[in-house]
């Protein structure tokens, strides 16, 4: 449908026009500052910042208002007061000042505890030693001159001058120089804030109430420059806190409250610098709290309204503030201190905010956002991205429309509302060979303008065939003949064509999918591209790859080789300069298609990756690929396989990015979109510095506990960063080094390996960011721990090396071993001496032996030759007695074999009197039931006849006690023929024979109350004995009908017939609802003739034929009962061993 609005109007102006020309904003792109922000959520200890120092190893020393800090860039350690009477603590006065003196000594000035010194080898404070006290303990300022002389500004006591000690002497001589009211070449205050020294190694001194001083140490005498209100080049106050002089010898001044002042030479005076609220470019505030400058020579000015850097051309400051809404911006507007260190990082102690961290080597990628002070895009979560003519870029975004962005001038113009496209969630742009853009959205379909026709053209989903089916459009593709491919999360895959409207749904069906079935295609689409050879590759949220051939319709699917064991979302597609198929997958990493294998080669985190989930891909003229991914920004070189990330220290927009938000500008500019706005950059202008980190050791630990510094037995005897030969006992066997590169920007990039030389493995172990080395149970000897970092991304360290030594234990030691030879050798010639002695009592001692036992061996021989005799003699007497013995056996025999006789005849008796038992119970049963069957044909005739109330109450129970006779008849009967029949195996119809058993017993008198269920679950045929089985369940049926519970509303007999997994056969389990049985009666149920209730019609038979049927099936029963709930029989059979032919046939029929 053709629409027409004033957001189609506005971007046909901005089109037609260069300038664009309407209301626009200036994006936040100049000079891009991101700061790396640190507060007592980080550890530091406590978030005014007062002073800031980097020493002569590489560590921060950060002044606070409680304690020291020391930081390595991960954590931050802190030295506070000795108020617990801890040897070589700090006080507990906040910490003012800090200085380094020439002999590397850091000095710490407090406020009300005057002085100390720290002895980094013991890792200790001591208060400073001086030959009189110090003219006061407040101190404000500390600073070392060129020629080692420390210089201190306290609060009241004027001026100190510090002589370090010499020779044999041990205490610091100090000088004070002082206000005197009557000399106007003395101090002009006692209260000095600042020190600096000048370029002729005169000391400049900033006071409060005295101005600026200037002190000639040869002299001792003082010029003051101060605040004259007839001159101009004065001071506007003498309220000075902060003098500092820059690389040209020019004296900054900063007042208490009176602005920022310059003064190159005494002669010219002092340039003044003042806020101006009509000026946002002035100096944010008039109370100057901070100065320094950075190695590239620009002047940094901290305020109580924000860090200014001063442009010495414009005579303009560029003042950055803290932005609530930006983690990234300044973490506090008063600044309270500066200090830039050896690699030019910018530190800015504030007020109650902690200490920001600014580098200026970081800051690569331009980023442009929605702030609070500037809200140049319609949103901050950038989604799409499409280049216009005259260097315009047409922005889509994720809830605020469409923005257009000029690259000459950073100006970002945000579109209305289109009213067609419902919430404004741009989720794709392109620009046709007609010159047609195309706009998608989730949840209000597409739509083109046509800058040739001026004709707006919008697609929403309507009902019918060749429409739109879904809303969501995620992605555009170009095809042959100007159409269109539209892919959309929802409804699949369009082929669309603008001349007649017609939209063709195609369908995603893998290889021998049922082409009728709906259930294998893939209607969410997340990425479409042609390639060189004009085929469209198809990327689907469930990890479907499809190619598609336009000509012949044909597709073919890479699920399998591109996922293996698992599905990922296809979140990107990309063709590089040399024709590669690039597929970015969500949580699956990148995959480089290789057509001759039709296979995909993977490089996921452990090839360097910043992350598995790959957002965007695009390709700078080099070759090289720019990966973003949900964890930052990667480039990447095809050729080697080298990966280079980025991340929030170079000022990206942030680490997660869009899907698919990217884009290469004619110029080679490239664009990223996250959710905070997105990056411009060029890849040419990337700078690659080349840092060196100094490495430091932080701390080591023996079983993982640090070892104190100059403790007794301690191996330590200075801190380990001050040791270089470390010798330890073989008791510490487990041991371990910390260590940090002080890499304070970026530490997550730093990755470090190590090695210990004269170990077993000596090569370099690369352990990414742990700080740790542990090694357990090392051999006695000498070693030598080495460790850098790994060198990449421009980054490099030193080795930094210790010597390590593990002791022997004393018995390892050469004195202890020619010990134990001496010894030893003592040892054998006593073993020798004492051997022999015994060898010889030895000897004797067998001599008398060998005589003994050639007695008793005589005497041996004489008893043998007796006994030899005697046995002969019983040898006779038991030959004898073996006659006799075999003719009794004989007799025994022939005693067995007539009782054996005896014993058949029995049993053939015994056999034939059964079976005439059994002829005798079948021809009375069946005597007695001919005579019965007569009877209740009579009673039948009966009932036919009109008779009287009284009369059928008499017919009723003579029917009744016809039928209980005829039962136990049966029962009698049942029991003849389980005891006579053998047990016959064939397949049972359990069904079958519950249903028949029930409908044969329902002649009972209250059977038609009962509500008969049969649960039969087999999971294989089951062979048994049908008539047993028959007789197993009519008389627990009947047993259930004769107890039934009369008075319940609902009587029911449940029977459950199911497969033993464990044991094999069949589990059967008839429950009722029933009188029940007592407890105390359950054992007795299956007795000959018993009946467990007074109530009984029964004869007492029943359960006694089950048990017996049951135990001649080789099975067990048992009876569970409640007394008023109900009765539970539980019988479980094997199955018998069937003919191979019966179940044949049973598995056929099946």
């Amino acid at each position: 449908m053709y629409v027409r609005s004033s957001f189609w109007a506005v971007l046909s102006a901005l089109l037609l026009s260069v300038g664009g020309g309407w209301g626009t904003l200036q994006a936040q792109a100049n000079a891009p500052v991101v700061f790396r922000n640190f507060s007592v959520d980080d550890g530091l200890s406590h978030n005014f910042v007062r002073e800031v120092l980097q020493d002569s190893t590489g560590l921060m020393w950060l002044a606070t208002e409680d304690g020291l800090n020391k930081f390595d860039g991960y954590q931050f350690q802190t030295y506070r007061g000795g108020s617990t009477g801890q040897p070589g603590a700090l006080t507990d006065h906040p910490i003012m000042a800090l200085a380094e003196d020439l002999a590397h000594n850091i000095w710490v000035g407090t406020w009300g505890g005057g002085v100390f010194v720290y002895d980094r080898q013991l890792d200790r404070f001591h208060a400073l030693a001086t030959d009189v006290p110090l003219p006061s303990p407040y101190i404000y300022d500390l600073f070392c001159d060129r020629q080692g002389r420390m210089w201190i500004g306290t609060g009241g006591g004027g001026l100190v001058r510090c002589d370090l000690p010499t020779g044999a002497d041990s205490l610091v001589r100090l000088t004070a120089y002082q206000h005197a009211r009557a000399d106007v070449r003395s101090l002009g205050s006692n209260r000095v804030y600042s020190i600096a020294e000048g370029p002729n190694g005169h000391i400049w001194v900033a006071t409060l109430g005295g101005g600026v001083n200037q002190l000639d140490p040869e002299t001792g005498s003082f010029v003051r420059y101060q605040h004259h209100p007839q001159d101009p080049k004065s001071l506007s106050s003498n309220d000075v806190y902060v003098l500092f002089f820059d690389r040209q010898d020019r004296l900054w001044v900063g007042t208490w409250d009176a602005g920022l002042h310059m003064m190159a030479t005494p002669t010219q005076g002092f340039v003044h610098f003042r806020h101006d609220s009509t000026q946002p470019r002035s100096l944010p505030n008039d109370q100057v709290w901070a100065l320094t400058e950075d190695l590239q020579g620009r002047l940094w000015v901290g305020t109580d309204n924000g860090l200014a850097r001063f442009d010495p051309t414009s005579q303009q400051f560029q003042v950055y503030r803290h932005n609530p809404v930006n983690p990234k911006s300044l973490t506090a507007n008063s600044v309270k201190c500066l200090a830039v260190d050896r690699d030019g990082r910018l530190w800015a102690g504030t007020y109650n905010g902690g200490v920001s961290l600014l580098d200026v080597h970081a800051q690569q990628f331009a980023h442009y956002f929605r702030g609070l002070e500037n809200p140049t895009l319609s949103l901050n979560d950038v989604s799409a991205f499409l280049e216009l003519p005259h260097g315009q870029v047409l922005v889509g975004t994720d809830g605020g429309g469409l923005n257009v962005f000029e690259q000459g001038t950073g100006r970002t113009t945000p579109l209305p509302q289109n009213p067609q496209a419902g919430n404004g969630k741009v989720k794709t742009l392109m620009q046709d060979s007609l010159g047609r853009i195309w706009v998608g959205y989730w949840g209000g379909g597409f739509g083109y303008f046509d800058p040739e026709f001026q004709r707006f053209v919008h697609y929403q989903r309507e009902p019918g065939p060749h429409r739109l089916t879904n809303n969501n459009v995620m992605c555009f593709a170009p095809a042959a003949h100007n159409t269109l491919w539209v892919g959309t999360y929802g409804g699949g895959l369009h082929h669309f064509d603008p001349s007649t409207g017609i939209f063709r749904t195609y369908t995603l069906l893998p290889a021998g999918t049922d082409s009728a079935s709906e259930q294998h295609n893939d209607r969410m689409i997340w990425s479409l591209l042609v390639d060189r050879q004009h085929d469209l590759w198809v990327g689907t949220g469930s990890g479907q790859l499809a190619r598609i051939d336009p000509i012949t319709q044909q597709s073919t699917f890479f699920s399998e080789p591109l996922h293996g064991e698992a599905d990922y979302s296809v979140i990107t597609l990309f063709e590089d300069s040399q024709g590669r198929i690039w597929v970015g997958l969500e949580g699956g990493g990148l995959k480089l298609f290789q057509p001759d294998t039709q296979t995909f080669r993977s490089f996921t985190t452990r090839d360097g990756l910043p992350s598995n989930s790959i957002q965007a891909i695009e390709e700078d003229d080099q070759g090289f690929l720019w990966i973003s991914t949900t964890n930052g920004l990667a480039h990447f070189d095809p050729a080697t396989g080298v990966l280079r990330t980025y991340g929030l220290p170079d000022g990206l927009q942030g680490l997660h990015f869009n899907r698919q938000a990217s884009l290469t500008l004619a110029s080679g500019q490239m664009l990223f979109g996250g959710n905070n706005g997105f990056n411009l950059f060029h890849p040419d202008s990337l700078e690659q510095v080349q840092t060196q980190i100094p490495l430091v050791f932080t701390d080591l630990q023996l079983f993982n506990r640090p070892v104190p510094v100059g403790a007794p037995g301690s191996p330590l005897s200075a801190h380990i960063n001050q040791t270089h030969y470390l010798e330890l006992p073989h008791t510490a066997s487990v041991f371990s080094i910390e260590y940090a590169a002080l890499c304070y920007n970026a530490p997550d990039q730093v990755r470090y390996q190590y090695k210990l030389e004269g170990f077993v493995d000596e090569r370099w172990q690369q352990v990414g960011q742990e700080r740790k080395a542990l090694y357990t149970n090392l051999r006695p000897g000498d070693y030598r721990f080495k460790v850098s970092i790994v060198p990449e991304k421009g980054l490099s360290s030193p080795v930094r090396t210790l010597a390590i030594r593990v002791l022997p234990p004393w018995w390892s030691t050469w004195w202890a071993r020619v010990l134990m030879v001496l010894g030893f050798l003592a040892l054998l010639a006593l073993i020798y001496r004492l051997r022999m002695g015994a060898v010889r009592r030895r000897n004797a001692q067998l001599e008398r032996l060998v005589q003994e036992r050639t007695l008793r061996l005589q005497q041996a021989n004489d008893t043998l030759r007796e006994m030899n005799q005697l046995i002969q003699e019983q040898k006779e007497e038991i030959e004898s007695q073996a006659e006799e013995l075999f003719e009794t056996h004989y007799e025994v025999q022939l005693i067995n074999h007539q009782l054996e006789e005896r014993v058949e005849l029995r049993t053939a008796d015994l056999k034939k009197s059964n079976e005439e038992l059994d002829n005798f119970v079948y021809r009375v049963s069946h005597d007695v039931r001919a005579p019965l069957a007569s009877v209740l044909g009579l009673i039948q005739l009966m009932e036919l006849e009109e008779c009287s109330e009284q009369m059928q109450v008499y017919v009723q129970m003579a029917r009744q006690s016809i039928h209980k006779l005829d039962g136990f008849v049966n029962d009698i009967l049942n029991y003849s023929r389980n005891s006579r029949l053998k047990v016959e195996h064939e397949p049972i119809d359990f069904l079958r024979l519950l249903q028949e058993t029930a409908e044969e017993l329902q002649y009972m008198q209250h059977a038609q109350r009962l509500e008969f269920t049969h649960e039969v679950t087999l999971a294989k045929p089951f062979f048994n004995d049908t008539r047993r089985l028959h007789i197993i369940f009519r008389n627990l049926f009947s047993n259930a009908i004769k107890y039934q519970h009369l008075h319940r509303p609902v009587s029911y007999v449940r029977t459950h017939v199911t497969t033993n997994a464990v044991k094999g056969g069949v589990d059967i389990r008839v429950e009722d609802n029933g009188m029940g049985i007592d407890p105390s009666q359950v054992d007795k149920v299956f007795e000959m003739f018993y009946r467990a209730s007074t109530v009984s019609t029964g004869s007492g038979i029943g359960l006694y034929i089950v048990k017996e049927s049951v135990e001649k099936l080789r099975g067990t029963v048992y009876v569970a009962s409640q007394l008023d709930v109900g009765t539970t029989f539980h019988i479980w059979l094997p199955e018998s061993n069937a003919p191979d032919e019966a179940r044949t046939q049973v598995g056929t029929s099946n």
